[in-house]
């Protein structure tokens, strides 16, 4: 998910939410181009880790609302309060209410998201998806 500006997660730095353990806004002079998006950090080093396994720092389902990718549905997440890391991997979710009902059952939510999530991917590619904005 790309924000108007052209920033991946609202320009927080991934990395930050496994590092630092909370998201941190990243710095226009620590960028780095990577599937389509700008990605901002915090730091040199964190640009550094982003850049050598970006699959591990980036959030799922592109950004999008992991509760909305398992129902089919893509949806805006607030990357400040709506976010977790679960088995090493880091989901953002639309706001902290949806946050507590995929924390109830972060498995079975996972399970559903791998059968819709490639559909949805095609969709929002094709520009078809249900999308849900702020």
């Amino acid at each position: 998910m790309v924000n108007a500006a052209g920033y991946a997660i609202h320009g927080y730095d991934p990395v930050s939410y496994f590092v630092q353990g909370e998201p941190k806004k990243g710095l226009r002079t620590h960028q780095y181009k990577w599937h389509g998006a700008t990605w901002l950090f915090g730091s040199k080093e964190n640009k550094n880790l982003f850049m050598k396994s970006p699959e591990k720092y980036a959030p799922q389902y592109g950004g999008w609302c992991a509760f909305g990718a398992a129902d089919g549905y893509a949806a805006e997440p607030d990357p400040l309060t709506s976010w977790t890391i679960y088995k090493d991997k880091l989901y953002l979710n639309y706001n902290q209410s949806v946050l507590q009902q995929w924390g109830k059952d972060i498995p079975t939510f996972l399970e559903k998201a791998k059968t819709s999530w490639p559909q949805l991917s095609s969709e929002l590619e094709a520009g078809t998806a249900k999308v849900y904005w702020k």
